[in-house]
C-alpha cells in the first residue's frame, strides 16, 4: 500500500527555494470586473478572526473612453495611466490584553495592510506605519527569571529587575540596544489593570502613542529561583516609522492619495500586458500573462503574483467559504493556489477538492458552527491526466514523439505514463523552449536522480555526435546523431518498458548545433526532458493519504475522499495530509452566525546560505518557464540558458568557427563519417 510522503524535503513540508503566490485567473474574453482582493489572491493579509482585514485590493477600471479597455483582443492589453490602484485602509483590532483580561489600561490599536505586509497605523493614521514586531498569541507564555531579560526583536530587551514573591511585586525594565526606555513596578497578585506594562512615547507626530504591552500572569518561586509567566506581549519599533505621501512610488505604481483612513496608489505610466510574458509591479509584485488565444473567444488569460523568497515557513491558502452564505463548497486552480496550474496548458487545472453532503439525515455544512461535520466519503479529492506537447515537437518539426501525459498530484507535476493516471513518476527534467545547453567532448550533464548525459564523440566536419545516457555509472543508451541534419535525425529518444507499458519513452533532447572554440568543440542541446523509469508510484483503491483514502482508479481518473467524518472545530486548524489542512474561523464570524474555513498548504521557503552546500552538490534540475508553469513553486531559478559552462563568453572566444580546415574533433568518427551520413546506429541497454 502505498504510503503518503513529504513530496519535495523536510518532515511533512513542501520546501522550496521561492514560491509564487497568485491571485485568481482573470479570462478577457469573459469577465466583468479585474480585481483581486485577500479572498482570491492570498498573497493579500488575511485573517478570518478579524473584521476588515481585508483592506487590500488591487482593481483595474477603464478611464479613457478614447483608448479600448481590458478585453478579449490580444491587442486589448494596455492599461492607462492611473487605470490600476492599489489600496489599503487602517482597521480596528483589540490588543490580546484587552480581550483575554479585564484590563482597561489599552483597548485597541489600529493594523493596516501594506503591500501583504501586517503593519501598525499608528494611533490610526494610514499615513504613518511601522512592522508590527512582536505579538504574543493568546494562549503563548513566556518565563522568566530575576536578571533574565526577553530578547524581542529589532534591539528590544525586556528585563526582570527584581522579583518579591511574598510582597506580589516585580519590576520590569525595557530597553533598546542597552539603552533603558521606561521601567514598571507590577503586581503579580492584584487586579490586571495592576498587571499591566504599557511603554507610550511621542513619535509619528503623535503623543503618547502605545509602542509596548505585556502582561505578568503570575509569578512563582522553583527550586533555586523565582519567575514570572508574561503573556499578550505587543511591540512596534518607534523609531522605524514609514510616513506615507502623495507621489511616493513603489515600483510601478505611484501614491495619489492620502488620509488617515485610507492610501491609494495607481500605475504612473501604462502597462502593457505582453503576450507570454511577465510585468513587474513591485519588487515582488508582477502580472503573468498567458499567450495569446487562452482564453475565451481567442482573448487571454493573466493574474497577479507575489514571489515570496524570504527563507521561513508560509501558508498558501484556498478562498475562504462562509458557510451562512455558500452555495457550493468546491476549490481550484482557479481558487487555490496551492494547486498547480499554467495557464498556456489547456486541462492543467486538473485537480479540485469538494464538499457534497451525501448523508440526508445529516445536516450539511451550514450556517450553525453545529453543522460542521464532514461524514464519511463527502469530501473527495480529484485529479486526471492531461495532454502536454514535447517542447521539441512544437519547436522544431520532429515527429519521432509527439505529446505526453502530466498529471498533477497533491499540487505537485507528474506524469502519467502513456496516459495512465494509476503510473506516475515526478518531473526531473525539463529544458525550456529557450534555454540552452552546452557541451564540449567528454563532458557530462547532470540531469539529476542519478542520470548523466555524456558527449562520447563529436565530429564537426561529418556533422555527427554521439551522446550516451547513463544512470548511476551504467550506460542505459546511447545514439549517434546529425548536426546539420533533419530535425529528426537530430533528436535523442530514450525508450524502455517500465510501468507495465512497452516501448514508453523517458528521454528526450534535441542537437541544436556543433561547432568549434578555440580549443574545444561544442554542441548546444536543447528541448531535454527526462523522468525517471525506475521510480514510478502505482496509486490502487485503498491507499492512504493522510485523512483521504483512494475511492476510485482508472487511467483516465484518481479520486480521494475522507475515510473518516472530519468536523471542523472552531477556531481549530484540522489536517487533512502532511502538508494539507483546513483552517475554521471562530464562530460567528461568517454571514448569520456562521462560520469561516478554507483549505492551506504549509511550505518552507529554504535558508539558501544554510543549503549552499547541499545545492551545489544536488543542484536544482527542474526547469519551467514562470508563465507555463503557473504552479506555485518556482522549481529553479537559475537557466541553462544564462549559462554555457566551459564556453568563453566572448565573441573571442565562443565563436562558431566554419573553417573547412578545422581537424575533426575526433580520428575515428571522421574516418567512418561518410559511412556514417548514410547509416546511424541506436544502441539500447
Amino acid at each position: 500500500m502505498l504510503v503518503f510522503i513529504s513530496l519535495i524535503l523536510a518532515a511533512g513540508v513542501c520546501s522550496a527555494a521561492s514560491v509564487e503566490i497568485r491571485g485568481s485567473p482573470l479570462d478577457t474574453g469573459d469577465v466583468s470586473e479585474i480585481s483581486w482582493n485577500a479572498t482570491n489572491w492570498p498573497a493579500f493579509y488575511y485573517s478570518m478572526n478579524e473584521a476588515g482585514c481585508a483592506a487590500e485590493t488591487l482593481n483595474y477600471e477603464n478611464s479613457d473612453s478614447e483608448n479600448p479597455a481590458i478585453g478579449a483582443a490580444p491587442t486589448n492589453n494596455v492599461m492607462d495611466k492611473g487605470e490600476l490602484t492599489y489600496t489599503t485602509h487602517p482597521y480596528v483590532k483589540k490588543y490580546t490584553v484587552s480581550t483575554k483580561t479585564d484590563a482597561t489600561t489599552v483597548n485597541k490599536y489600529y493594523m493596516m495592510p501594506w503591500f501583504s505586509q501586517k503593519y501598525v497605523a499608528i494611533e490610526g493614521d494610514a499615513q504613518k506605519i511601522t512592522k508590527l514586531v512582536f505579538e504574543q498569541k493568546g494562549s503563548a507564555e513566556k518565563t522568566l527569571k530575576v536578571g533574565q531579560s526577553w530578547e524581542l526583536g529589532k534591539g528590544y530587551n525586556l528585563t526582570v529587575n527584581q522579583l518579591d514573591i511574598d510582597g506580589g511585586k516585580v519590576c520590569l525594565a525595557l530597553s533598546k540596544e542597552g539603552v533603558e526606555l521606561e521601567s514598571k513596578i507590577l503586581d503579580t497578585n492584584g487586579e490586571d489593570d495592576k498587571r499591566i506594562f504599557v511603554a507610550k512615547d511621542d513619535f509619528a507626530d503623535q503623543e503618547d502613542a502605545v509602542y509596548f504591552v505585556t502582561y505578568v500572569d503570575e509569578a512563582f518561586k522553583g527550586t533555586s529561583d523565582c519567575f514570572i509567566i508574561l503573556k499578550y506581549t505587543w511591540l512596534i519599533d518607534k523609531d522605524d516609522v514609514t510616513t506615507i505621501e502623495v507621489d511616493d512610488e513603489f515600483g510601478a505604481l505611484k501614491c495619489t492619495e492620502v488620509a488617515e483612513d485610507r492610501i491609494t496608489l495607481a500605475n504612473d505610466e501604462k502597462i502593457t500586458l505582453e503576450m507570454g510574458d511577465t510585468i513587474p509591479l513591485t519588487d515582488d509584485w508582477y502580472f503573468k500573462v498567458s499567450r495569446a488565444g487562452k482564453g475565451t473567444d481567442g482573448g487571454y488569460l493573466f493574474y497577479p503574483a507575489k514571489k515570496v523568497t524570504t527563507p521561513g515557513k508560509y501558508e498558501i491558502r484556498g478562498s475562504p467559504l462562509d458557510t451562512g452564505d455558500v452555495s457550493e463548497i468546491s476549490w481550484n486552480a482557479t481558487n487555490w493556489p496551492a494547486f498547480y496550474y499554467s495557464m498556456n496548458e489547456a486541462g492543467s487545472a486538473a485537480e479540485t477538492l469538494s464538499y457534497e453532503n451525501s448523508d440526508p439525515e445529516n445536516p450539511a455544512i451550514g450556517a450553525a458552527p453545529t453543522n460542521n461535520v464532514m461524514d464519511k466519503g463527502e469530501l473527495t479529492y480529484t485529479t486526471h491526466p492531461y495532454v502536454k506537447k514535447y517542447t521539441v515537437s512544437t519547436k522544431t518539426d520532429a515527429t519521432t514523439v509527439n505529446k505526453y501525459y502530466m498529471m498533477p498530484w497533491f499540487s505537485q507535476k507528474y506524469v502519467a505514463i502513456e496516459g495512465d493516471a494509476q503510473k506516475i513518476t515526478k518531473l526531473v527534467f525539463e529544458q525550456k523552449g529557450s534555454a540552452e545547453k552546452t557541451l564540449k567532448v567528454g563532458q557530462s550533464w547532470e540531469l539529476g536522480k542519478g542520470y548523466n548525459l555524456t558527449v562520447n564523440q563529436l565530429d564537426i566536419d561529418g556533422g555527427k555526435v554521439w551522446l550516451a545516457l547513463s544512470k548511476e555509472g551504467v550506460e542505459l543508451e546511447s545514439k549517434i546523431l546529425d548536426t546539420n541534419g533533419e530535425d529528426d535525425k537530430r533528436i535523442f529518444v530514450a525508450k524502455d518498458d517500465f510501468a507495465d507499458k512497452e516501448d514508453a519513452v523517458y528521454f528526450v533532447t534535441y542537437v541544436d548545433e556543433a561547432f568549434k572554440g578555440t580549443s574545444d568543440c561544442f554542441i548546444i542541446l536543447k528541448y531535454t526532458w527526462l523522468i525517471d523509469k525506475d521510480d514510478v508510484t502505482t496509486i490502487e483503491v485503498d491507499d492512504e493519504f493522510g485523512a483521504l483514502k483512494c475511492t476510485e482508479v482508472s487511467e483516465d481518473k484518481i479520486t480521494l475522499s475522507n475515510d473518516q467524518e472530519i468536523t471542523l472545530e472552531m477556531g481549530d486548524t484540522i489536517d487533512l495530509t502532511d502538508d494539507w489542512y483546513f483552517k475554521v474561523s471562530k464562530a460567528g464570524k461568517g454571514t448569520d452566525e456562521g462560520y469561516l474555513f478554507y483549505p492551506a498548504k504549509k511550505l518552507t521557503i529554504e535558508d539558501k546560505t544554510a543549503s549552499q552546500e547541499v545545492a551545489e552538490e544536488i543542484p536544482d534540475k527542474t526547469e519551467t518557464t514562470d508563465t507555463e508553469s503557473g504552479s506555485t513553486i518556482l522549481e529553479g531559478e537559475t537557466s541553462e540558458e544564462l549559462s554555457k559552462p566551459d564556453v568563453e563568453e566572448t565573441e573571442e572566444f565562443a565563436v562558431k568557427v566554419d573553417d573547412e580546415n578545422v581537424m575533426p574533433a575526433f580520428t575515428l568518427l571522421s574516418a567512418i563519417s561518410g559511412v556514417l551520413a548514410v547509416f546511424f546506429f541506436s544502441k539500447r541497454r
